[in-house]
């Protein structure tokens, strides 16, 4: 481990969150959400770990011919 990217690090009251982004484009009902396997979490937090970031946060983003479903998912790994 200790290879991969977190893709987005922002503050958010005064704390940094390391925040994965997963998306998917879709005619059905997929949940991007199902993307952020238990490896991919493991990744992330053992990334942010080492930047001493204490949080990791899901964005979920699903393309659909209907729009686009944005839903944030905090304190995921």
């Amino acid at each position: 481990m200790g290879r991969g990217e977190i893709d987005l690090v922002i503050v958010l009251g005064g704390q940094r969150i390391a925040v994965e982004v997963k998306t998917v484009q879709t005619g059905g009902l997929d949940d991007p959400a199902y993307a952020f396997t238990p490896a991919k979490a493991a990744q992330v937090r053992f990334l942010a770990n080492r930047l001493g970031i204490p949080r990791v946060d899901l964005v979920a983003v699903a393309i659909r011919p209907s729009g686009i479903d944005i839903r944030w998912i905090p304190q995921v790994a």
